[in-house]
């Protein structure tokens, strides 16, 4: 298959569930399923190069569609745009997948995850319940994302990346440093390596308007079939010292942030938190926090109604070093 047909044929998946995405990369050789409390977490696919960089995008996407969905391909832009009404083209990220489909026999490990539009909780079942894998994760070169919109960017958010990393990115790719608003799988995925999300050219990604500029995803496929071809350099995230510098400016804390589903069990003794939000949300609302209690205390809690009325807590946490 061409990689226009690759891209075409992950745009047509159904829309409304990882199902099809985890079902066709679980074809491959020495794939990997984990769930949590029967929630499909993610597909794992370990690569065989010792250098091994992980490519990471995420299977869902924020809309119901089911079935087969209509896609026109406007051949004088070259561009893709939903022919249903209502629906946009899940481009974010099944864009992504493509990308990581045709980079299977790379030599590198995939990870597509389930629920990154939830608050990335495929992810955060693997840093909190799948912790030989997410040891694992941490033991690659560094992390690339494919789940950003435009065409020539790219977001390390607020992981603490080294100029080094950032640099080597801008060198291979030509893209530039967007802002460091919003989250994706990496935020919570880095812990001892550097990350960084590419563009994948789409745009008014999560509404009806949603389109994806062929050229543009072509792109960055192509830009990162070269830069994953030579040895790869490992990238470490910046010391902790570094980090208080950077963040925080205040003696041995360092700053941690979590996303926990609604379904965790719930913390009966959350006021030891120190929750400032207390008086807003009862205790028996807070999700279960895997840190020591004495070592951490909450400094922001947001609680957000996703689009799929599920209910997910951000909390930004200081822990003790």
């Amino acid at each position: 298959m061409t990689d226009r047909e690759v891209l075409e044929m992950f745009m047509n998946y159904d829309l409304s569930s990882a199902k099809d995405i985890f079902d066709k990369f679980m074809t491959l050789d020495n794939a990997q399923y984990y769930e949590y409390k029967d929630r499909p977490s993610c597909v794992y696919v370990p690569g065989t190069r010792p250098d091994r960089v992980l490519l990471v995008a995420h299977a869902d996407t924020v809309f119901y569609l089911q079935g087969e969905h209509r896609i026109i391909h406007d051949k004088a832009q070259d561009i893709y745009r939903s022919g249903e009404p209502g629906e946009g083209i899940g481009a974010d990220d099944r864009a992504g997948c493509a990308i990581l489909w045709l980079l299977k026999d790379s030599g590198h490990s995939l990870l597509v995850t389930n629920d990154e539009e939830s608050g990335s909780l495929g992810s955060n079942d693997i840093r909190n319940f799948h912790k030989k894998l997410f040891e694992e994760i941490n033991g690659h070169s560094y992390i690339l994302e494919f789940d950003r919109r435009h065409g020539s960017d790219y977001k390390v958010y607020d992981i603490p990346v080294t100029e080094e990393f950032k640099k080597f990115i801008e060198d291979n790719t030509g893209y530039s440093e967007a802002d460091k608003n919003s989250s994706t799988d990496i935020r919570v995925l880095c812990k001892k390596i550097c990350g960084a999300n590419l563009s994948v050219g789409y745009y008014n990604e999560h509404r009806h308007e949603e389109y994806l500029v062929f050229s543009e995803w072509k792109n960055t496929l192509d830009t990162a079939r070269k830069m994953l071809d030579p040895e790869q350099k490992k990238f470490n995230i910046q010391p902790a010292d570094k980090v208080l510098d950077i963040k925080s400016q205040l003696k041995n804390v360092f700053y941690d942030t979590a996303t926990f589903c609604h379904e965790e069990p719930v913390l009966s003794e959350a006021v030891r938190f120190g929750l400032a939000h207390t008086e807003v949300y009862k205790a028996k609302d807070y999700p279960a926090l895997p840190v020591n209690p004495e070592k951490a205390c909450v400094v922001e809690l947001r609680k957000n109604e996703h689009l799929r009325q599920q209910c997910v807590f951000t909390v930004k946490l200081l822990i003790k070093k």
